[in-house]
């Protein structure tokens, strides 16, 4: 609500919490330009997005992650980044801040192993290649919106457990190697990345070293070998919308 030079429409999103938000959400359905919705069944913030894209009403949409924080003027310089390099995706930098230690993974093993961090550590999104599996900060991100519709949106790997994470390495991955968007990488600070045990990568559930992470890690690398050896279609990928009838908007 703060972004600077731009006018925003915020998509608010009650993932079934398991406490009332009630109060919470009568405060913000008082702004004009906040929407507010509430899925029947926790979804994960991937299929969450994904069902309110039929509904966005701007040109552009940016990923805000519930405990991230978004520099006031990250909309502003992502869209005029967009739109004077007529490119389709917007990757930038973050500020990691919250726990001084956080789980990391080894990519060859996805073990898990813990390494100390600190406030302003910087996480960057980098220009892919074809041996680079994870190149986007999701957090970071804005999408032109006709182009995240036609690329199908996030995938759906078949339970709600594995659909909390690391659908966005696939869905950038899957972008770059069809050819379908153009990226543009900038060393621009976005906002702050919080680092706590109950996020997607710290969390015994999803987080690196967990048995759900390796599964769709092992599921990225199948779909690499589809991507690079063949020809396919983004969208089939996709499942933008498959789950749009469980998030119903809060009038």
């Amino acid at each position: 609500l703060s972004q600077e030079n731009c006018d925003v429409v915020l998509h608010l999103i009650d993932d079934a919490s398991t406490k009332s938000t009630e109060t919470f959400f009568q405060h913000w359905q008082q702004f004009s330009n906040i929407r507010c919705y509430r899925n029947e069944k926790n979804l994960g913030q991937y299929s969450s997005f994904n069902n309110i894209v039929s509904r966005l009403e701007t040109d552009f949409v940016a990923i805000q992650d519930g405990d991230d924080v978004s520099h006031v003027d990250r909309i502003s310089t992502a869209v005029n980044s967009l739109q004077l390099s007529n490119a389709d995706i917007f990757c930038g930098f973050m500020e990691i801040f919250g726990a001084t230690t956080e789980r990391v993974s080894q990519f060859r093993d996805n073990a898990r192993k813990m390494r100390p961090t600190k406030e302003g550590t910087v996480i960057r999104s980098a220009i892919p290649t074809r041996e680079r599996n994870v190149f986007t900060i999701n957090a970071s991100a804005v999408f032109r919106t006709a182009t995240f519709r036609s690329l199908g949106g996030f995938t759906d790997y078949g339970s709600t457990a594995r659909n909390r994470c690391a659908l966005d390495s696939e869905f950038y991955l899957r972008s770059f190697l069809s050819g379908q968007a153009r990226f543009f990488f900038s060393k621009h600070m976005t906002g702050r990345c919080r680092r706590h045990e109950a996020s997607a990568t710290q969390n015994n559930t999803t987080g690196f070293g967990t048995p759900i992470r390796q599964q769709n890690r092992d599921e990225l690398l199948r779909r690499k070998e589809i991507f690079l050896n063949s020809e396919f279609s983004a969208k089939q990928f996709g499942a933008l919308g498959r789950y749009q009838h469980m998030t119903h908007r809060l009038e």
